[in-house]
């Protein structure tokens, strides 16, 4: 079965301090296994930390299309404002004669105004 949302669930064991192996959807696990170990199942419940990531990563609608050098951010070159966005990259696809839509497919945080801006 084909999952649409890879990596929503991960299943792993680790054993020591340098084995981890890895369960597969039937149920198999991959790793260098040995007839004694023990597998302790533990389930982490992400959906705090995903919520606190999803926070932070919007962006101020009124730093759409705006340009900012940050330091210490992409090597100080220009971004698109909240971003870590290079103006150059955009500026690539845009010579490449990308339009607007499959930019901002690759890129969700941008706006068309960002485009415009670039």
């Amino acid at each position: 079965m084909l999952h649409t949302s890879p990596l929503t669930q991960l299943t792993f064991a680790t054993i020591g301090r340098n084995n981890v192996y890895f369960m597969h959807e039937d149920g198999s696990w991959e790793g260098d296994f040995r007839p004694d170990q023990v597998v302790i199942h533990e389930v982490l419940n992400l959906s705090l930390l995903r919520s606190r990531i999803d926070a932070g990563s919007r962006r101020v609608e009124a730093l759409s299309g705006k340009v900012e050098r940050r330091r210490g951010a992409m090597g100080s070159k220009p971004v698109l404002a909240g971003t870590r966005v290079p103006v150059e990259t955009v500026k690539r696809y845009l010579d490449a004669g990308r339009t607007v839509e499959p930019i901002l497919e690759s890129f969700p945080n941008l706006t068309a105004k960002d485009i415009e801006a670039v």
